[in-house]
């Protein structure tokens, strides 16, 4: 359970850094970016105290440092005062989320709970985005199948998007299978993966 809420939040902060970011909103863009930079740094010092040595261990710190360098990436794409990365707010916002989202694989998180908090996490990301651009929350004239609306200039990447009942019918669903979960209490982990496997 505490994946799912802290991947959901994460996610959530992330949309409200990329909203204030698009409403030219500095100063909470900063102080989200800064929030988001410090959640990240107590998480890797709380989970070195607390995790084994391990190539896990080292993983999930080279995870967390790439969450990092992309929740700076997308401030730096926005703050028209310093360019220390190349402009590319979908790289550096995927960078982010989904470092932090491996590194909790890497420690050995719930898949469910982490597969799970995607999607209801992204309602509240695109709908913060959506705002900060002068739209209704559930504003859909980005939701593009052909990623003419979601590119990674850097990697010369368009990334096909779902559109807004795609994303709540499985959104929905997401926190169905997280409260049947929080019930039977199941719990798969990659090392579980990885050890059926082998």
């Amino acid at each position: 359970m505490i994946e799912f809420l802290y991947l959901f939040l994460f996610r959530a902060l992330s949309g409200a850094q990329n909203g204030f970011g698009y409403a030219k909103k500095s100063v909470y863009r900063v102080i989200t970016s800064g929030l988001m930079v410090a959640v990240l740094a107590g998480s890797l010092f709380c989970w070195l105290q607390s995790a084994p040595e391990s190539y896990w261990k080292a993983g999930t710190v080279i995870l967390v440092i790439i969450s990092i360098v992309g929740t700076i990436g997308v401030e730096d794409s926005f703050n028209p005062n310093y360019q220390i990365l190349p402009k590319d707010i979908h790289l550096w916002e995927m960078l982010a989320t989904g470092g932090i989202t491996l590194a909790w694989m890497a420690l050995g998180g719930n898949l469910i709970s982490i597969a799970a908090s995607i999607y209801p996490g992204l309602i509240l990301h695109k709908g913060f985005i959506n705002l900060g651009s002068g739209q209704k929350w559930w504003y859909a004239g980005t939701d593009d199948r052909t990623g003419k609306t979601f590119s990674i200039p850097l990697l010369n990447i368009k990334v096909p998007r779902l559109g807004t009942m795609g994303r709540i019918s499985i959104a929905v669903a997401s926190v169905m299978a997280m409260i049947i979960n929080t019930s039977l209490h199941w719990r798969i982990t990659v090392q579980d993966v990885i050890a059926w496997v082998l």
